[in-house]
């Protein structure tokens, strides 16, 4: 997951024009490597024996849902770029 959302920063940043056409938000792909790196260190807590497994768990709930929130919010701008009207 911290791998993909700095895949995700990685490409916004190398593609800014589709997202630009769509109206996005430059910032975000920033915000999702400032996300993925939020996240290395409980990572590796969670693989360690000194992190609370319930804390662990939460965090990772956590940021599951933000990802899928961000892969939707994509996925939706990809389908209007591609499947509308004149393009």
């Amino acid at each position: 997951m911290i791998q993909y959302m700095n895949d995700i920063a990685v490409w916004g940043r190398e593609n800014p024009d589709p997202l630009t056409a769509i109206g996005f938000n430059l910032k975000r792909p920033d915000l999702a490597a400032t996300r993925a790196d939020e996240q290395t260190n409980p990572l590796a807590e969670a693989n360690g024996d000194k992190a609370d497994p319930n804390e662990s768990k939460i965090i990772c709930y956590k940021a599951c849902t933000n990802m899928k929130k961000w892969v939707d919010k994509i996925r939706k701008a990809g389908k209007y770029l591609l499947f509308s009207p004149g393009h």
